[in-house]
């Protein structure tokens, strides 16, 4: 009962913020989002990065939790990280800016943290994935999706599942790949997920 009333507490408080940054008063942006690389410092995308969008990140504290990525988006017992973050160094093109987490095709796989959909379909590399971003705060990947069951646009929640685990693009066996972008530049998930 009581996490039943924390719950509530801090749904009523974020639909509080909603209210105040979508109230008629404020004129949202409706400029295309840009698209964001890895390594701020080359000039040219690259086809791994192709769906990395940020928007406006203005009127929001990253410390509300509904809008921290820091939950399994696949059951953490459903799954194990076969592959590490590796960030992109120096000159070495060769980088990882995400984890694989092994898992059985059609596992659900969740959102991590409120947020909408801006992009939802193919990549060469990633196969069917999924792009969230996290009122400007944070913006996560979710690739090699087998279904996806959002759209461009839905609104997400916490939780919410989102897609079904696959094994499509460039990929040699069932498993997510899990990215957390925040302000352009890619943070290792195991940093935010509980009991790495």
């Amino acid at each position: 009962v009581g996490e039943l009333a924390d719950a509530v507490t801090r749904m009523k408080r974020v639909e509080q913020q909603l209210h105040v940054m979508l109230s008629p008063s404020i004129k949202l942006p409706v400029a295309p989002l840009a698209v964001a690389t890895a390594a701020p410092a080359l000039d040219t995308e690259t086809p791994a990065t192709r769906t990395v969008v940020r928007g406006p990140s203005r009127g929001l504290a990253t410390t509300e939790s509904r809008l921290i990525p820091n939950i399994w988006p696949v059951g953490r017992f459903e799954g194990v990280v076969t592959q590490e973050f590796e960030p992109p160094t120096g000159t070495v093109p060769r980088s990882h800016p995400g984890i694989d987490i092994a898992a059985t095709a059609g596992a659900i796989v969740t959102a991590t943290a409120d947020g909408r959909v801006v992009f939802a379909g193919e990549d060469e590399h990633l196969g069917l994935v999924l792009s969230i971003d996290h009122f400007g705060a944070y913006l996560t990947r979710y690739g090699h999706n087998s279904t996806l069951l959002i759209r461009n646009g839905d609104a997400v929640r916490k939780g919410q599942p989102v897609a079904l685990v696959g094994n499509t693009g460039k990929s040699t066996g069932p498993h997510l790949h899990y990215e957390i972008w925040q302000q352009g530049t890619a943070r290792n998930p195991r940093d935010f997920l509980p009991g790495s």
